[in-house]
């Protein structure tokens, strides 16, 4: 099933210090943008553990420290950089 636009990203945990964020499955400029955008915000955040922020076309990776910050701690501040990102107007 595709995500619709602007949906919350499908999160995957990636072993036991990464999370992937999937955003639709579409190669088309607004996704990049959007991964652009919610990879930025969440480097910006500082979360305290985090180690990188890595965005691609259509999807952000966020390597962390588990000893440090939990992946639940990160899964929430990219749904909270997403939601922010809905409410930027496009173009």
């Amino acid at each position: 099933m595709n995500d619709v636009a602007g949906a919350t990203p499908r999160i995957r945990e990636v072993g036991d210090s990464a999370l992937l964020f999937e955003l639709e499955e579409a190669l088309a400029a607004d996704v990049d943008a959007r991964a652009i955008t919610i990879g930025k915000a969440l480097g910006d955040a500082a979360i305290a553990g985090v180690r990188d922020v890595v965005t691609a076309y259509r999807s952000v990776g966020v390597y962390f420290d588990p000893r440090r910050v939990a992946a639940p701690v990160v899964a929430a501040a990219a749904r909270h950089a997403c939601e922010a990102d809905a409410t930027v107007p496009a173009g």
